[in-house]
């Protein structure tokens, strides 16, 4: 049995993009929860699935800044509780942002 969960959540982010530079953005969350029946003949607590699945998702994505690290116009160092971020734009720009602390932002693929 399957459970759609329509709307569950909106993430709200930023990301690097080497010819556009920083870019935000927000998605929409959509889930599908798969599993046997319990004795109420559901799949799981809609309630609590919702709660406890947004909670995750925004504990991860919302509100983040996604670096893709492996981009060859991405370079990323860290020293000490700074970390850097510097974008070599396509049009000759360099950006650079800086944090504090860890976990300030997301490391996604390359784009």
């Amino acid at each position: 049995m399957k459970l759609f969960i329509n709307d569950l959540t909106v993430m709200d982010f930023s990301f690097l993009d080497a010819e556009s530079g920083l870019i935000g953005d927000s998605l929409i969350v959509d889930i599908i929860l798969e599993g046997d029946l319990n004795a109420e003949s559901m799949v799981m607590d809609f309630s609590h699935a919702k709660k406890s699945i947004k909670h995750e998702i925004d504990k991860l994505a919302d509100h983040v800044l996604i670096v893709p690290e492996q981009n060859s116009h991405i370079i990323v160092s860290h020293a000490g509780t700074t970390t850097e971020v510097a974008m070599l734009r396509k049009n000759g720009e360099t950006q650079c942002f800086y944090f504090r602390a860890a976990g300030e932002f997301l490391a996604g693929p390359n784009r």
